[in-house]
């Protein structure tokens, strides 16, 4: 990290030496009192993270005119799907929200300052593509910072309430159903992905050799009044599944003479699969 800041002023340095040289002598001296690098920045984010903020490679901004104006920083083109995520930071201060309201960046006699774009991570529930955006300043005086936002296909799984399934076959052979349904929530910004359901059965309490297996098991999917299906079947719900992010699943079993009366529990094991 160090060696790539040096490098990085380095070449402000030898960009300054140059355009010292060109001063005087043509539109540069018109236009250009500050440079920054670099002028194009790319972010990826893919994955809803536990930190405040996703940040940035630092943008090194120097004034190379005499001038003693301030320099303030603004995007009039932030996609509104961005607008309370995207964040800036100067010299480490505290992060101002990107937007039309100006930013101050070099005050007077300042001669130089790093600037950092922060994310707020939440950013990744947004659709997922390339979201593009720059920052100007007021009077066209510094090239305009370019910065591309990507976000990729997300989703993960937030929840499974209870992570047991207990079922009380109490009256000899029959059909009993779960004490409650167990409630599976997938947070995602696209539709694309799948979870599949699969389990080795339900023990019985105090004797895990009696099962009732798989196969006498069955299901119902947000809706018991619509009908159980075998839990065989091979179980994959996808998100037209999950109103409001949430999906209910209910359990049955069928018992035969050869199950044992009492109470049977296991776990659902909930695989999300992406493309």
């Amino acid at each position: 990290m160090i060696e790539k800041n040096l490098f990085r002023k380095l070449i402000i340095l030898a960009l300054v030496a140059l355009l010292g040289v060109l001063w005087g002598a043509g539109p540069a001296r018109a236009n250009t009192h500050f440079l920054a690098v670099p002028l194009d920045l790319s972010l990826e984010v893919h994955e809803l993270t536990d930190s405040a903020w996703i940040l940035s490679e630092m943008i090194s901004i120097q004034r190379i005119h005499h001038s003693q104006d301030m320099l303030k920083l603004r995007s009039t083109d932030l996609p509104h799907e961005l607008l309370g995520f995207v964040y800036l930071s100067v010299d480490s201060g505290e992060p101002q929200q990107v937007g039309s309201a100006w930013i101050d960046v070099l005050r007077n006699k300042e001669t130089s300052a790093e600037i950092r774009i922060l994310l707020k991570p939440e950013i990744v529930l947004n659709p997922p593509g390339d979201y593009r955006f720059t920052l100007e300043d007021p009077g066209n005086r510094m090239a305009h910072i370019s910065v591309n936002i990507k976000i990729k296909d997300f989703a993960r799984i937030l929840l499974i309430d209870p992570g047991v399934v207990s079922i009380e076959a109490a009256h000899g052979p029959d059909r009993y159903f779960a004490d409650s349904q167990v409630f599976l929530e997938v947070l995602s910004n696209h539709s694309k992905w799948r979870v599949l359901l699969s389990t080795e059965g339900l023990c019985l309490a105090n004797d895990e050799k009696i099962k009732v297996e798989p196969q006498d098991l069955l299901i119902a999917v947000n809706d018991p009044e619509q009908g159980y299906r075998p839990f065989t079947e091979g179980i994959v719900l996808n998100a037209a599944d999950f109103p409001g992010r949430t999906a209910a699943i209910y359990l049955g079993a069928d018992t035969g003479w050869n199950h044992i009366a009492g109470s049977y529990s296991g776990v659902i094991t909930v695989t999300l699969a992406q493309p």
